[in-house]
């Protein structure tokens, strides 16, 4: 999963189409993108779950810190 914990999910959208050099819609629409606020990220999971079953996510190292909140949010969801 791409994550990106943010007050905006535009702008992280925005800069990692920039990056892949790919449509901000493209990474907008990808279920492997988590981008934005932690309340954000934890409503797009729960979507997702319900839309394609995931019910388990690896994150990197490297956000394990960051997304503590989301899994605070999705605690016993």
């Amino acid at each position: 999963f791409l994550v990106s914990i943010r007050d905006s999910a535009q702008e992280a959208i925005e800069g990692t189409a920039t990056m892949f050099k790919v449509a901000p819609e493209l990474v907008a629409n990808s279920p492997f993108a988590l981008m934005g606020p932690p309340a954000k990220i934890a409503e797009d999971l729960l979507a997702r779950r319900d839309r394609w079953g995931f019910s388990y996510i690896i994150v990197g190292g490297e956000d394990v810190n960051g997304f503590a909140p989301v899994i605070k949010i999705l605690a016993g969801k």
